[in-house]
């Protein structure tokens, strides 16, 4: 495999991971002080309850309903 190949494929892994909610969620959340064991290994009810209420704490709101948040009114 040439090494454009290699160099391209790691970059697709990259992507992936970094376009996974999962992981978006397990950074958001340990950006904001949860700590890295927890944030990375908890299951998926728990860590997203703990991102939804992060992020209503910091002003969003979460709809239930539709399970998508609100857009901020203009």
């Amino acid at each position: 495999m040439s090494e454009e190949t290699e160099g391209r494929r790691f970059f697709d892994s990259v992507k992936a991971i970094c376009e996974d909610p999962r992981f978006s969620q397990s950074v958001f959340l340990v950006h904001h002080g949860i700590p890295f064991d927890i944030a990375f290994g908890t299951d998926a009810y728990f860590r997203t309850a703990l991102y939804i209420k992060m992020c209503e704490i910091e002003g969003s709101k979460f709809d239930f309903d539709t399970m998508e948040f609100q857009k901020p009114e203009a």
